[in-house]
């Protein structure tokens, strides 16, 4: 240790000024002044520090930090201490220049150490060394000592400072990319809103302010949808209408098949002759607020009936089967909802315009292959096929198709999604279900692989029920005759649904 060496005067330290000269030890102790700093000194400095004892000295030094470094004016490392935590890894740096104990991006904060005139009075220096399991950051504090240019380092260990730093840094990206997913889900949805052909409102339950409208409520109410912001929802509308609309209000609150409400706005509301509107309305909930998705339908009375060809068009977008209209072309002219959902597509328009083969069964073959029956037969049931999503998820669907003849002929497609039912039904059902008959119905609807390895299930299945039959259930006979093993026959008889359970294990 530098504290006693034979000859040499003892050094005393003090972080804020001299020791005094009056009070010495037969020891003779060197004054050493650390930095011209510019602390207010102890106004009862004389009371405090009655001595300057080595003992006291050195346990300033201790507690200043975690551990500490004596470095020559070479710059090399020359003594350690700390405590035993810390020992193992400042043995590691005895004797080494300290530039070799730290990363690159310290080497220039530890060039001019042995240089006193570089280091400024309470200056703090983030050094990195090289650890066991990487780096090992440390904050230094700086002392020269006057008489053999010695440099004293006070270290204090910021490895948990650096991981607490990190941890941060970390959920700050973290809630940056929530922030960014959360403007773009922002922007999708008032790009989704502002698109939605029908006049719609976003209205507070509670008070019946208007959140949010969009531009096609500016054709029912003659003004900037902007504009309707913040107002009473109300006074758009006649005094009769707003009776009947809070009955309408409560109505909707409490049940979700409430049928829409014919309403007269208000006198300075029309719009292009415009006075009576339709109006129908949904609760949803954001936070701990409830809102009302309203959506209003101009030159709608309730009262009118609809025409045929209205309620044609009804009924086919109330349909639990997918339909859609294609030209001559297989261009899609019209979807219903259930057809655009079957598609996971976002909305009837987007499908306009596109070809059915790119969603309906294999490229060049179940549509060409279609549309030569229905040609030919005018109409098709029950052609079995697939769909791809916009995603290129699969399903399995049943089609039925018909041609409208015309200048210019129209096809009209029903499909029946019927992957889910297959998917729903258990293995033995599936089975039941099947046939050597059927089983060329798969073809189209699934791969030859697929459908070879049915029909080996099928005949297995079928030639064990036989086996049973003709040994009047006796199972050892039966895998005799099989050529089985009674293991392998009571797996297969599990496997295939086969007999009772219980007695299987029994016979186990």
């Amino acid at each position: 240790m530098i504290w006693a060496r034979n000859d040499i005067d003892l050094i005393a330290l003090s972080f804020y000024g001299l020791v005094s000269y009056s009070l010495l030890f037969p020891i003779r102790v060197s004054l050493i002044p650390i930095f011209n700093h510019q602390w207010t000194p102890f106004t009862l400095e004389d009371a405090i520090f009655t001595g300057s004892s080595r003992e006291n000295v050195m346990s300033l030094a201790y507690n200043a930090g975690d551990f500490l470094l004596a470095i020559d004016s070479d710059g090399v490392i020359r003594d350690v201490s700390g405590i035993p935590d810390y020992m193992d890894w400042l043995n590691s740096l005895r004797d080494k220049p300290m530039a070799e104990t730290v990363l690159p991006d310290s080497l220039e904060k530890v060039a001019n150490l042995n240089a006193v005139s570089q280091i400024r009075p309470h200056q703090e220096r983030h050094i990195n060394h090289h650890g066991k399991d990487g780096a090992f950051p440390v904050s230094y504090r700086f002392m020269a000592l006057e008489d053999d240019d010695w440099l004293l380092a006070i270290g204090k260990d910021l490895r948990e400072l650096a991981d607490l730093q990190q941890r941060t840094l970390m959920a700050q990206q973290v809630i940056e990319r929530d922030y960014i997913h959360l403007r773009q889900t922002e922007s999708r949805y008032r790009i989704l809103f502002q698109s939605i052909v029908s006049p719609t409102l976003i209205i507070n339950v509670k008070s019946r302010i208007i959140e949010q409208a969009n531009s096609a409520c500016e054709n029912v109410f003659g003004v900037n949808a902007r504009s309707l912001a913040k107002k009473d929802f109300l006074d758009l509308f006649d005094t009769p209408s707003q009776h009947a609309l809070l009955g309408y209000f409560g109505a909707v609150t409490v049940s979700d098949s409430v049928p829409p409400i014919g309403l007269m706005l208000a006198p300075s509301r029309g719009y292009s002759g415009t006075q009576e509107v339709r109006l129908a309305a949904k609760v949803f909930r954001q936070e701990k607020d409830a809102y009302f998705l309203v959506t209003l339908s101009g030159d709608m009375r309730a009262e009118k009936p609809m025409a045929a060809g209205d309620m044609v068009e009804a009924m086919v977008e109330q349909l639990p089967d997918s339909f859609v209209l294609t030209d001559e072309n297989l261009n899609i002219c019209y979807a219903n909802p259930e057809f655009v959902m079957l598609l996971n597509a976002y909305s009837a328009e987007q499908l306009n315009g596109m070809t059915l083969e790119q969603f309906v069964g294999r490229p060049a073959i179940d549509l060409n292959l279609l549309r030569r029956e229905v040609d030919g037969n005018g109409s098709v049931r029950n052609f079995a096929s697939i769909v791809h999503d916009v995603n290129g998820q699969i399903e399995q669907v049943e089609i039925s198709a018909a041609v409208i003849e015309g200048e210019k002929p129209v096809y009209a497609f029903s499909m029946r999604n019927v992957g889910r039912r297959e998917r729903d039904l258990s293995p033995t059902v599936r089975s039941e279900l099947q046939s050597v008959d059927q089983l060329t119905g798969l073809v189209g609807r699934k791969s030859l692989k697929e459908i070879v390895r049915e029909s080996t299930d099928l005949i297995e299945s079928m030639c064990i029920q036989a086996a049973l039959k003709h040994t009047a259930d006796n199972r050892a006979n039966a895998a005799e005759i099989l050529g089985v093993s009674r293991q392998s026959l009571y797996s297969k008889m599990r496997l295939y649904g086969l007999g009772n359970k219980d007695e299987d294990q029994s016979a186990d």
